[in-house]
């Protein structure tokens, strides 16, 4: 069995609706939340109580290459901790797992980018920031990798990791604090307050929603094509 950590409720309802085997052997998707602390507690948990043949995290990422776009897809072959981090804390991914991902990947001609991610403990909404990060080499910017990662080199389960761009690197995200919970889901009284506290959040908002329908729906397609080849 393969399992799908999808970290917030809108990528794990996009793989839902195109991705019937998600939800019933051979694939198993679940919801993991955001963050590094809560994705690897949760996934401790669930490989505490059953063992897949492997794990594949899919969802969206700030792009931190200048070349990447909205909607491109992105492969890490290793997670690594923000720039406050330990660098010996790097986890590469299941090199077989990953390696067949990203064959089946061009079987499909699906356009895609392989290199290393890092994992942040927040959003970087500031594209001043994303730039920062990008100069350490990394390819994209995600909140949740290296918390899975570990949890699954514990218990000697491969994991591989896909994720689609929702922000390029110069692309603003709206800062959100304090609307979002811990599952990513928006919150609408908690939104409400946020606005009024920083109604200049307002103008970034529908760009945010657009990129967010655009990879959602390449998410869900890549994993469509993909999920039979990756079980057999």
């Amino acid at each position: 069995m393969i399992w799908v950590l999808a970290p917030t409720g809108g990528e794990a309802r996009a793989l839902e609706r195109v991705c019937p085997l998600a939800s019933r052997p051979p694939w198993r998707l679940f919801r993991i939340g955001m963050g590094p602390r809560r994705a690897e507690h949760v996934t401790r948990e669930l490989l505490a109580r059953g063992r897949p043949r492997a794990v594949l995290l899919a969802g969206l990422a700030g792009g931190l290459d200048p070349s990447l776009a909205v909607g491109d897809v992105v492969v890490a072959d290793g997670h690594h901790p923000a720039p406050d981090g330990d660098a010996a804390d790097a986890i590469a991914t299941g090199a077989a797992l990953t390696a067949r991902l990203v064959r089946e990947l061009g079987r499909e001609r699906i356009p895609h980018r392989v290199g290393a991610f890092v994992t942040s403990h927040r959003v970087l909404a500031d594209p001043v920031e994303k730039r920062a990060f990008g100069e350490h080499g990394w390819l994209a910017v995600e909140m949740e990798g290296l918390g899975v990662a570990r949890a699954c080199r514990d218990h000697d389960v491969p994991c591989a990791s896909l994720r689609v761009v929702l922000d390029p690197v110069d692309h603003r995200l709206p800062d959100l604090s304090g609307a979002i919970d811990a599952e990513g889901e928006v919150r609408l009284a908690r939104l409400a307050l946020c606005l009024a506290r920083r109604p200049w959040v307002v103008a970034d908002l529908p760009p945010m929603v657009r990129a967010a329908r655009t990879g959602h729906g390449v998410l869900a397609d890549v994993v469509r094509r993909i999920a039979h080849t990756l079980v057999d």
